[in-house]
């Protein structure tokens, strides 16, 4: 159980740090702390529900928001980036679940 706390916890601050890295530029320091510790918790959280999985859908929910930045704004990516999260997020839940009740 252990390693299960410290591998969420190295997610958490790592997926946290990108973020941070990704949304400084466009955000005030405060509110790009936030976005970065909200999406830390979400992915270390989401580790123990998804596992593994919840890192692809971080790593898309962060091409979407370079990506929708670049073409149109910063609100319209963030609103786009958080949606691929969860979208992606629960995608992968289902899988999950598919693939483990079909064993």
């Amino acid at each position: 159980m252990d390693i299960l706390i410290l591998i969420a916890t190295v997610l958490a601050l790592g997926s946290g740090a990108v973020t941070f890295l990704v949304v400084r530029p466009d955000f005030r320091p405060g509110r790009a702390v936030t976005i970065s510790v909200g999406t830390g918790l979400v992915v270390g959280l989401g580790f123990f529900a998804i596992i593994y999985l919840v890192v692809g859908a971080f790593l898309a929910a962060v091409v979407t928001y370079l990506v929708v930045r670049r073409v149109t704004g910063v609100t319209a990516a963030a609103v786009a980036g958080a949606a691929v999260l969860l979208a992606a997020g629960l995608a992968s839940a289902a899988l999950l679940y598919a693939s483990l009740t079909t064993m």
